[in-house]
């Protein structure tokens, strides 16, 4: 399982794991990653972001939570110091795509705050305690992004 891991870990392994969310909202890695560290594979996303420096779409696959209309994706970085390079873009380009199965959508990204962020944590948290951990490894505060559908 080890080998699996770190080959998914590659520049390879992360397009293959890639074509698995695109085509079966499924990532190995987060299933694997998920066995390790005691919680439940997610469904996957793909979110689509213009860079804000590059100016180019960039692609990350993300766990998400659907809530009603919206979707929520939360940008914990494993609890890492610094925001993933997805959430920079969305601040600087709100707008974006998120793709699930293959079905794409046009986006506004807004970054939940106050009590809205509160409500949201405590219902993804409450399915996922992974993301209490990570906060815990970190001093920032891991945000939580919605994703409105445009039009």
């Amino acid at each position: 399982m080890k080998r699996l891991i770190r080959f998914l870990l590659t520049k390879r392994g992360q397009a293959v794991d890639l074509w698995l969310v695109r085509r079966f909202g499924f990532s190995l890695l987060n299933a694997l990653m998920g066995r390790r560290q005691g919680f439940k594979p997610q469904p996957m996303l793909i979110l689509r972001t213009l860079g804000h420096r590059s100016g180019r779409w960039r692609e990350a696959a993300l766990p998400y939570f659907a809530f009603g209309e919206f979707v929520v994706v939360v940008g914990s970085k494993g609890g890492a110091p610094d925001d993933p390079a997805w959430v920079t873009n969305l601040r600087r380009h709100p707008e974006a795509e998120l793709s699930v199965r293959g079905r794409a959508c046009r986006v506004r990204a807004h970054i939940a705050g106050g009590n809205e962020r509160q409500a949201l944590w405590n219902r993804i948290t409450g399915s996922m305690e992974v993301y209490r951990r990570y906060q815990k490894r970190t001093e920032r505060e891991i945000p939580v992004v919605v994703l409105e559908p445009l039009g």
